[in-house]
């Protein structure tokens, strides 16, 4: 149970400062480092990533790099994208 609500906070976090533009648009996140930050394991923050590229505040490019997207509108062009994820 602890574990769940720690990925609910991570998810929280990550979202608000993508939100307050803390984290810029076209950010790379690197799981390595965002599991050491937040101390998680790097499967969590798969999840929590996960989680962020279904809100649409996260793009990723299959085997390669997941980056922010969100900057108060979505766009239309990196939807398709995301279908291959």
């Amino acid at each position: 149970m602890q574990q769940q609500s720690r990925k609910q906070q991570v998810y929280k976090s990550i979202k608000l400062n993508i939100m307050n533009k803390i984290y810029q648009k076209w950010k790379v996140f690197h799981q390595y480092r965002l599991a050491t930050q937040f101390e998680i394991s790097r499967i969590s923050i798969r999840q929590v990533l996960t989680k962020l590229i279904r809100g649409e505040y996260v793009n990723a490019y299959v085997k390669s790099a997941m980056f922010v997207l969100y900057n108060g509108l979505i766009c239309s062009n990196m939807r398709k994208e995301r279908e291959w994820i």
